[in-house]
């Protein structure tokens, strides 16, 4: 990925997972079973978004029944947390397993998950439930792609991985109505930031540099003691532990730009799906299923150009041209955006929500694209893994330092502006 290379040869033969090359023409999936394999994929992309998304637009109703604005970012981040845990891991059993089975273990996780997040108690019973589907999702999210790699010939990957992505905008034009019917016709329960003990360091460490990001900066100062021991001791193990022997893994050498590419776009998308979803049932005081209406501009965008870069892709065999385009076009209007005031038109919010979306649409899936046509057999899983857990951890991350930033500033304007307002 580091230069704008054309693949010259397109059909190129994939490694089978004991490093044997097939013959030079293989024979991919054809007729009746590539249908149902791009709707079963597809409708997995779909339920995973959607389940990612489902509770942004009842956030602000949520934070007010609860009084509980500080728990903002988990709402969002616990259930990518163990999908980051896992993510490695899954990739490496796609490797050395039949992806065929992995791939329906990750899913049996996920709708397991689901069915304890619905039947759900208490609080952490459904924190349980929201862990064990992330343990689904990182299966999943993987598995679509090592999938694609492996049904489809390299010059038709890009199209077919942007239409099956483009579903993720389907889900989040969707996912408002779903969560306010599913907020008025059952109770929501607080999700507490408490952490079982049973699960052990691994766990805990993360969790607690989680729960610290948020408050750093509001709730407790910057130089406060147990955010100064939080930065020095437990945030830097979960990292070290892996990476002496995943960071030198060659597969991964000179791929870091790709995984840079995707915690960026990913982690921007994640805080503008939140926030402006907050400003509009906050400041412009719409319900939950008209904020997400206002947002389907954004999402149709990023559906549309996620098609559009696979074709672009597809045709002419580069992917860096839309990376890109991509990054100039999310940070302009990323910037745009951060103007929103209480008399901001129509004709802005939604222009500005349009040209966001299409930036993001254009490069989310290009790293994945490219992975899957420069590396073969078992590499493939082991880097789409590596790509997904960056995409995943972007929101775990970035949600946490919104949040904290968007804290920090409301003390200090409310301060300024209201000073009678108790703060």
């Amino acid at each position: 990925m580091d230069s704008i290379e054309k693949k010259t040869s397109r059909d190129e033969a994939p490694e089978t997972n004991d490093g044997n090359q097939e013959s030079a023409s293989p024979e991919y999936v054809e007729g009746l079973p590539l249908v149902c394999i791009i709707i079963g994929l597809t409708l997995a992309v779909f339920c995973l978004s959607l389940d990612r998304t489902i509770l942004a637009t009842a956030v602000p109703k949520i934070t007010t029944e609860f009084n509980s604005l500080n728990d903002v970012a988990w709402y969002g981040s616990s259930y990518l947390l163990t999908t980051c845990f896992f993510q490695l891991m899954f990739g490496k059993l796609y490797a050395e397993f039949r992806v065929t089975w992995v791939f329906l273990a990750a899913l049996a996780f996920f709708e397991l998950g689901t069915i304890v997040c619905a039947a759900a108690p208490n609080s952490v019973a459904l924190i349980i439930g929201r862990a064990i589907s992330g343990i689904g999702c990182a299966g999943l999210l993987s598995g679509t792609f090592i999938i694609i790699a492996h049904s489809f010939p390299v010059h038709k990957r890009p199209i077919y991985t942007g239409m099956i992505r483009s579903m993720a905008g389907v889900a989040e034009i969707i996912a408002p109505t779903l969560g306010a019917s599913c907020r008025r016709g059952a109770q929501v329960a607080q999700v507490h930031r408490r952490t079982p003990q049973q699960y052990g360091p691994y766990w805990h460490c993360p969790a607690d540099a989680h729960h610290g990001l948020p408050t750093t900066g509001s709730l407790m100062g910057w130089y406060n003691v147990r955010v100064e021991q939080l930065a020095h001791h437990p945030l830097p193990v979960p990292i070290w532990c892996p990476l002496p022997r995943v960071a030198g893994h060659p597969v991964l050498s000179g791929r870091r730009r790709g995984m840079v590419f995707m915690l960026g776009v990913n982690g921007a998308v994640f805080v503008i799906v939140y926030y402006v979803s907050i400003w509009f049932q906050v400041v412009k005081d719409t319900t939950a299923e008209q904020s997400g209406i206002n947002f389907s501009t954004s999402s149709t965008a990023v559906s549309v150009s996620s098609i559009l870069s696979g074709v672009l892709t597809t045709k002419f065999g580069y992917w860096v041209p839309q990376m890109i385009f991509s990054t100039i076009v999310t940070s302009i209007s990323s910037g745009l955006i951060f103007r929103y005031e209480v008399e901001t038109t129509t004709a802005y919010w939604a222009g500005t929500l349009l040209m966001f979306g299409f930036g993001a649409g254009m490069g989310m899936q290009m790293p994945l694209a490219a992975i899957q046509t420069v590396l073969k057999g078992a590499d493939v899983s082991l880097g789409t893994s590596s790509l997904i857990l960056s995409q995943t951890l972007a929101g775990s991350i970035f949600l946490s330092v919104a949040q904290s930033l968007f804290q920090s500033r409301l003390l200090v304007e409310l301060a300024a502006q209201a000073p009678q307002v108790d703060a």
